[in-house]
């Protein structure tokens, strides 16, 4: 039996045509206007963002995939940083997310310069 919610599933409304925010967007956005040397680079970090994260108009599973790459990212740097891991969080609001974004994430990747060459898988 196939228990796989579609997006046309969605319980009192119509499926969504377009995403109700581009965290992949964002997220360079944002490290570009801190001035980050190289914004998209995370993009590309290890195997990179799942190609579904680019395509999907499902919120929840655009951030699922999202939060993988940060979490790969943030796991990388010669910290402890799990507090900065817990803040990616797969539910809640876009606002949320982004809050959360801007206020633990970014500082630690701007920090380390995340990703750095030698954090980068060859």
């Amino acid at each position: 039996m196939n228990t796989a919610v579609q997006s046309t599933d969605i319980v009192g409304g119509e499926a969504p045509t377009q995403l109700e925010a581009n965290l992949i967007d964002y997220v360079t956005t944002r490290l570009a206007e801190s001035g980050h040397p190289n914004p998209s680079a995370w993009q590309t970090y290890g195997e990179g963002i799942h190609s579904d994260a680019y395509s999907t108009i499902e919120f929840p599973r655009h951030r699922f995939l999202v939060n993988r790459q940060l979490r790969q990212l943030v796991g990388a740097v010669p910290a402890n940083t799990t507090q900065i891991r817990f803040c990616l969080v797969d539910q809640g609001t876009a606002d949320d997310w982004m809050r959360l974004f801007e206020q633990m994430v970014l500082p630690c990747m701007m920090k380390f310069s995340i990703p750095q060459s030698h954090y980068a898988s060859a």
